[in-house]
């Protein structure tokens, strides 16, 4: 059911470019880790699920990145609203949140009916992904640390 929403796992991702909320703009090698990226899809910070879903990815980060791991979001927002939300966040958020209002990102990566987090290689390869279509199926840290690991075994094989 999951294969539809998303590109296919196995897949060479495109690249694209988007700001974020500070006018930097970012492309999909620039986000990278050394080992990957995470990149998640919401819609954006007027939908509730979707801020839960950033504030677990906010929590999770350190833990993410310590695997040299990188996430991003992007969200179908304008920069200002990003810009106002990361100002407003109990945490701080510290990966970056990229605005997508023509939601030209989203359709490209077919992420534009649920929020799809993407577990993407160095080679742009999509490893895992997962789809959270009411905001109580997003990944936990075991389930995206297991996706990491999984994705370091296939790269040394």
């Amino acid at each position: 059911m999951t294969e539809e929403y998303g590109l296919p796992v196995g897949a060479t991702l495109p690249t694209f470019s988007a700001q974020d909320d500070q006018n930097n703009t970012h492309n999909l090698d620039d986000l990278m880790g050394e080992n990957g990226l995470i990149l998640a899809f919401v819609y954006g910070t007027w939908c509730a699920t979707c801020v839960e879903a950033l504030h677990a990815l906010t929590r999770y980060a350190p833990q993410l990145q310590k695997e040299g791991v990188n996430i991003a979001a992007v969200l179908i927002d304008d920069t200002a609203d990003i810009h106002n939300f990361r100002r407003s966040s109990p945490r701080p958020i510290h990966f970056p949140l990229l605005a997508d209002k023509d939601e030209r990102i989203h359709h490209t990566y077919r992420a534009n009916s649920s929020k799809v987090y993407m577990v993407i290689d160095r080679e742009y390869v999509l490893r895992h992904k997962f789809i959270d279509f009411d905001g109580t199926q997003k990944p936990n840290l075991p389930t995206l640390l297991a996706a990491i690991k999984d994705m370091a075994s296939v790269k040394d094989n």
